[in-house]
């Protein structure tokens, strides 16, 4: 297997309007399919290969952290910044929220998105 590029999609009753977030979020360019089924955030450059969203009609948003019998998180996003504080600051300006719970506040801060996908920002 020849992997060039990878990259992760998200599901949401609004995929638009979640690329629109991760684009703010990251500054990456957002692209959207016509038909309101797909979109996608990624760099300019092509270094990386973005988050994509794709239309999930019946979308629950995950509870974190997991409780028995709700929706679990299938998994997250990493975000390796500079300086997490100013990360945190510009994640809730775009349109995320502080996740309540924060396991381990030292070394990198839980956040969720608008459709309630949670996501970490860390520093090396």
């Amino acid at each position: 297997m020849d992997v060039r590029r990878m990259s992760v999609v998200l599901d949401s009753p609004h995929p638009h309007d979640l690329a629109e977030f991760y684009g703010r979020l990251t500054g990456w360019e957002v692209a959207h399919d016509p038909d309101g089924t797909w979109s996608v955030a990624r760099p300019a450059d092509g270094s990386h290969g973005g988050i994509s969203v794709q239309l999930e009609p019946v979308y629950r948003s995950p509870v974190w952290p997991g409780v028995d019998g709700e929706q679990l998180m299938m998994s997250h996003l990493d975000f390796l910044v500079d300086d997490v504080a100013e990360a945190v600051r510009d994640a809730l300006a775009a349109g995320a929220s502080l996740a309540t719970t924060q396991p381990d506040p030292d070394d990198f801060t839980v956040l969720v998105d608008p459709d309630g996908h949670p996501f970490c920002v860390f520093s090396d």
